[in-house]
């Protein structure tokens, strides 16, 4: 008997099998110097800069001037020996005042600014997480468009089989075995092995599980497997 259904099963399966060798798009992941930036920047979100450093550095000059200031208030008492005068303690303890004064006037602009500096690590992480955002929607956009159009292309290698093995030699339709010659059954066997391979690949997606196996069955059916 003439293999007249060997034809269209190789082009079927040849379909089926090149759509699911087609490269997908990459799906979107964060690279190590993005993920190495997000760290830096919830670090400084959370910690701000060293504010220790910062009181230290610009406390110094402020407690140098008022030193100096006290110094030069009381070497001027003591040439009046005014040393041990009332006056000459109020003066000397409205200087300190005035250096506390300034101390506490730098501690809080130290404070805003380490805020700032939070507020702005803060801002840039929202930009990227609303760009990511973006670049992950874009790649789902293209993972299920992609999945989509290989079902389509299984769908129609399928649809085109049947149709092929349903208006085929009504003679060899009406047995239930091919009996080709040795070459052509390796080949149709080589075929379905490769189907059963495709298959175990969808084993999560039952729909693309069933699919195939309708293609194995009437695979099979016509081998007389």
């Amino acid at each position: 008997m003439p293999a007249w259904w060997i034809q269209p099963l190789v082009s079927g399966v040849t379909s089926l099998i090149g759509s699911n060798q087609q490269d997908a798009p990459p799906k979107y992941a964060r690279t190590d110097d993005e993920q190495k930036m997000v760290d830096e920047l919830q670090k400084k979100q959370r910690e701000g800069f060293n504010v220790s450093d910062k009181l230290r550095q610009g406390a110094r000059p402020i407690i140098d001037v008022g030193q100096h200031a006290k110094e030069t208030s009381l070497g001027r008492a003591v040439g009046r020996g005014m040393e041990h005068s009332i006056i000459t303690d109020e003066l000397l303890r409205k200087q300190d005042r005035s250096t506390q004064k300034h101390l506490s006037n730098m501690a809080v602009q130290i404070s805003q600014q380490n805020q700032a500096y939070k507020d702005k690590a803060e801002d840039k992480l929202h930009n990227f997480y609303q760009s990511e955002g973006d670049k992950k929607r874009g790649s789902d956009q293209q993972q299920t468009a992609f999945e989509n159009q290989q079902s389509a292309n299984q769908w129609g290698a399928f649809g085109s089989m049947m149709s092929s093995f349903a208006g085929g030699n009504p003679a060899s339709a009406s047995s239930s075995s091919f009996t080709g010659d040795a070459g052509q059954i390796e080949q149709a066997g080589a075929y379905l092995q490769q189907l059963r391979q495709q298959q175990g690949q969808y084993a999560s997606d039952s729909a693309e599980f069933e699919h195939i196996g309708n293609l194995i069955l009437a695979v099979e059916d016509q081998l007389g497997i």
